[in-house]
C-alpha cells in the first residue's frame, strides 16, 4: 500500500509537468487546450515538486511526509480549478491523496489519542523525581506501561497467527500443486508405458523373495532390485571385472 501511494504521488506530480513545460513554451501539449502564462507554469511546477517530495519523505521521513502533502494539494487544487476544462481529473487524485492526509492530520490533533500518549510521557519525564517516586504518578506510570505493553503482545500476538495462517495456507497450496503435477505426469502415454513395461526375466531371477535382505522393493514397477551390498550384485560385479593374469600388450 505504501508503495502504490508513493507511484500515485509521482505519477500525479509528473502529470503536473505538463503545465510547466505550456507555460514556459518547452514543448506543444496537445491535453492543455487553455494558456497557461509563466507565472501559472512556475506554479505547476512548484506543485509536482512538492508531490515528488512528499513521496520521498514517504520512505526518509515517514511521520513528516504531510509536511508537503497538504500544500501540495492546496496549490494542485487551486491550480486545478483555474484549468478546469483540461486538468478537472486531478481533482480525483488529489481526494485521493487528502484521505491518508486528514488521517495524519488527525492523529497529531490535541485531542487525538497519540497526543494524549505524548503528554503523558512528557509529564513523566519531566518530572524531577521520575515517574516511580511519587505514589499518583507511579500509579498512572504502571498503568500506562501494562497497557501499552498489552497493546504490543497483542499486536505480536495477531502478527504471528497471520504469518503462521499464511504459511499453513502456501504450504497447502503447493501439496495441492504438486499432487496435480504428479497426477498429469502419470497420465503421460509414455510414462504411463514404462511403469507398465514387463520386466526381464533375467533381471527378475536376481532375487528370490521380496523380503530378501539384498532386494529392494519398487511399488511403482513392482519388481525387486538387488541393492549394491548384496551376494547377486557382488557376483555380477565380480563376473564382469577383468581378469588379473590378463597382460597388457
Amino acid at each position: 500500500m505504501k508503495h502504490a501511494f508513493a507511484l500515485l504521488l509521482v505519477i500525479h506530480g509528473a502529470i503536473h509537468l505538463l503545465g510547466f513545460v505550456k507555460g514556459f513554451g518547452l514543448a506543444p501539449v496537445a491535453q492543455l487546450k487553455d494558456p497557461i502564462s509563466r507565472p501559472a507554469g512556475a506554479l505547476w511546477l512548484l506543485a509536482a515538486l512538492l508531490f515528488l517530495v512528499t513521496a520521498a519523505l514517504l520512505y526518509a521521513a515517514p511521520g513528516r511526509w504531510w509536511v508537503a502533502a497538504a500544500p501540495a494539494i492546496l496549490l494542485s487544487q487551486a491550480l486545478v480549478f483555474g484549468a478546469w476544462s483540461d486538468a478537472r481529473f486531478g481533482t480525483v487524485a488529489n481526494a485521493i491523496v487528502l484521505v491518508p492526509l486528514a488521517v495524519a492530520l488527525l492523529q497529531r490533533a490535541p485531542w487525538s489519542l497519540r497526543a494524549e500518549f505524548d503528554r503523558a510521557v512528557d509529564v513523566l519525564l519531566e518530572s524531577p523525581y521520575g515517574g516511580r517516586t511519587d505514589a499518583r504518578l507511579r500509579e498512572h506510570f504502571d498503568r500506562l506501561v501494562d497497557r501499552i505493553n498489552a497493546y504490543e503482545v497483542t499486536a505480536l500476538a495477531q502478527g504471528e497467527l497471520m504469518r503462521v495462517a499464511l504459511e499453513h495456507q502456501m504450504i497447502e497450496n503447493d501439496r495441492s500443486l504438486i499432487a496435480a503435477m504428479i497426477k498429469s505426469f502419470g497420465q503421460e502415454p509414455r510414462v504411463s508405458n514404462v511403469v507398465r513395461a514387463p520386466v526381464s526375466r533375467s533381471r527378475a531371477s536376481t532375487c528370490t523373495a521380496p523380503s530378501s535382505p539384498g532386494c529392494a522393493a519398487s511399488a511403482s514397477v513392482q519388481v525387486w532390485i538387488p541393492a549394491p551390498w548384496s551376494a547377486a550384485s557382488r557376483a555380477t560385479a565380480t563376473a564382469r571385472r577383468p581378469s588379473s593374469s590378463t597382460t597388457s600388450v
